[in-house]
């Protein structure tokens, strides 16, 4: 099967509706987090932008508690994180092998995590987006932007003295903001809309708003 066979076979398993020119809207976030599970088991590779301008070739999407989303960016490094708020699947003709299967998914105010770390938080990029590290021997995360600068003290000192043993973490983004963050097409398709362009266009849409904008080809099921 090809990954676009796949992509809509494990859509029809986790009961998401396809069918030709369909737009198809999703709350249930543990019926998301199957289908991108089901994805990643079969291969299907992803590739993604977002608002904030971050891209990627090769994209691993997973379920992170409580409600969160992780987007796993094999060709940077990086991960970001998000609270899921809905997401919005568009399907073209599902009979042209070039036709991709597109996806955009809305985030969530996170509240939480705002109240708990923002004031300490490591501000990154743009407003309501947070840098982060993920201690990969521990599992643990650092949000605190003094510890933060200080691990890239020691990095920056680690250049020039080899004997300094840097930590080893990953660095990851807090999304925080509620905004339509998320486009994801099949990398194997070559017919698909400008989603970079879109997806930061129409950041401050939500999921109804966006099918709204798409009701004039594609029919809501």
């Amino acid at each position: 099967m090809t990954n676009k066979e796949l992509f809509l076979h494990c859509a029809e398993d986790a009961g998401i509706k396809v069918a030709d020119y369909t737009v198809t809207k999703v709350q249930d976030y543990v019926q998301v987090v199957k289908f991108f599970g089901a994805l990643t088991d079969n291969g299907v590779k992803l590739g993604m932008d977002m608002a904030s301008l971050t891209c990627s070739g090769d994209v691993e999407v997973t379920g992170a508690q409580p409600r969160h989303i992780r987007l796993i960016e094999k060709d940077n490094g990086c991960h970001d994180y998000f609270k899921f708020k809905g997401m919005v699947m568009l399907n073209g003709d599902l009979n042209d092998p070039e036709s991709s299967p597109e996806i955009f998914i809305e985030a969530d105010e996170d509240i939480e995590w705002l109240q708990e770390y923002a004031q300490d938080g490591y501000p990154y990029v743009v407003e309501c987006r947070y840098l982060g590290l993920e201690m990969e021997s521990e599992g643990k995360f650092i949000y605190d932007k003094k510890r933060i600068e200080e691990y890239f003290d020691i990095e920056e000192e680690s250049y020039y003295d080899s004997e300094i043993i840097v930590p080893l973490v990953k660095r990851v983004v807090r999304n925080t903001k509620r905004e339509m963050l998320v486009y994801l097409n099949v990398q194997e398709c070559v017919k698909r809309h400008s989603g970079s362009s879109i997806i930061y266009k129409a950041r401050n849409y939500t999921c109804d708003d966006l099918i709204n904008a798409f009701s004039d080809r594609y029919k809501e099921i």
